[in-house]
């Protein structure tokens, strides 16, 4: 599985945002899935209700987001009770950067799963490590 961040999620479902065109590039070469967590998908539902609700198509994007996990061409994996002190701790290290709840989600989902491969266009998780060792490996790898 490839983990997604939430500025794909947003860029794939809104053909005028700047990065529409490089995500959709990016997911024809994509053949393993996609895979993020519900902090995540709040996140891109959060982003696509702000961008796209002054043209009237709030309702659009979100149904589409919606869509991409109701097809399964999107899993949102469940994070455990348990990583909740992984994720503080996560986020209290990289505070300076700052990593946010989201990433801090897209990291322990990485470890639970055993992936390194991220869907991001967040410059971020070129500095994260998983199992604070291993660099992720980011597509598109234009960022």
């Amino acid at each position: 599985m490839t983990i997604v961040d939430a500025g794909p999620l947003l860029a794939l479902v809104n053909s005028r945002d700047r990065d529409h065109k490089i995500c959709s590039q990016a997911t024809e070469r994509i053949r393993d899935g996609l895979i993020t967590t519900w902090p995540v998908f709040t996140e891109a539902m959060h982003m696509v209700g702000e961008r796209l609700s002054r043209s009237g198509s709030r309702w659009r994007g979100q149904d589409l987001l919606w869509q991409l996990v109701r097809t399964g061409d999107l899993q949102v994996h469940e994070i455990g009770p348990n990583c909740s002190d992984r994720m503080y701790d996560l986020m209290k290290k990289y505070r300076d950067l700052p990593m946010d709840l989201g990433d801090a989600s897209l990291v322990v989902l990485a470890e639970e799963v055993g992936t390194q491969r991220i869907f991001t266009l967040d410059a971020h998780f070129r500095v994260y490590r998983v199992n604070g060792r291993k660099a992720f490996r980011v597509i598109p790898a234009e960022i």
